[in-house]
């Protein structure tokens, strides 16, 4: 199931847009799979809700319907449902599309916001100043997933590449393309989530 995966190692057929003829991507990284955690409760806990509502007004005999045509409550739950199958698909979509690339030539970033906006940077290795990560907290450390911070002398200043699996492994290729590509590279670690 590498479709769904966060961590991805020489991903085969995979391809990006502005993907040049001789780039070959190393990683594809998403949001470590713990991060999806607060809005797949939040959408348990919506879909839910009209349940225990029911339940509810059954065990302690309140009408909470009484003042909705009856009618209207099957409207009602049904666009509650609609709504949370709408925040639901919007936010796994965003996990999903939300992509961080590491190539042999550069970075890329892919953000996607909402279903219709996209923003994609980038940075080639000899652009690459400072690349740093961190790990902190419980989860963090059990489940193995971190932030990588990569400063630029690019158009765009700062990547984050935030809450990625295995952040050692990536912060270690990109500070070895780095130097491969003619620069050093200003090397930090903090396993305490402070840079």
């Amino acid at each position: 199931m590498e479709t769904l995966a966060a961590f991805i190692k020489n991903p085969k057929h995979t391809f990006f847009e502005s993907q040049e003829n001789n780039e070959k991507i190393l990683y594809l990284l998403r949001r470590h799979p713990v991060t999806n955690i607060g809005w797949m409760l939040t959408a348990f806990l919506m879909s839910a809700s009209p349940l225990i509502l029911m339940i509810l007004s059954l065990s302690y005999e309140l009408n909470f319907s009484a003042s909705v045509p009856v009618k209207y409550q099957s409207v009602i739950v049904l666009v509650w449902y609609l709504i949370t199958i709408a925040f639901a698909l919007e936010s796994f979509l965003n996990w999903y599309f939300n992509v961080y690339i590491v190539t042999n030539k550069r970075i890329v970033d892919i953000d996607f916001w909402g279903l219709l906006y996209k923003n994609v940077s980038e940075a080639t290795y000899e652009n690459i100043e400072d690349v740093t990560y961190s790990t902190g907290g419980i989860l963090q450390t059990m489940f193995n997933f971190g932030s990588i911070m990569i400063q630029t002398a690019a158009e765009r200043r700062e990547f984050e590449f935030d809450g990625v699996p295995n952040p050692s492994e990536v912060y270690d290729k990109i500070t070895d393309l780095v130097q491969e590509h003619g620069k050093k590279p200003h090397k930090k670690h903090d396993s305490n989530g402070k840079p």
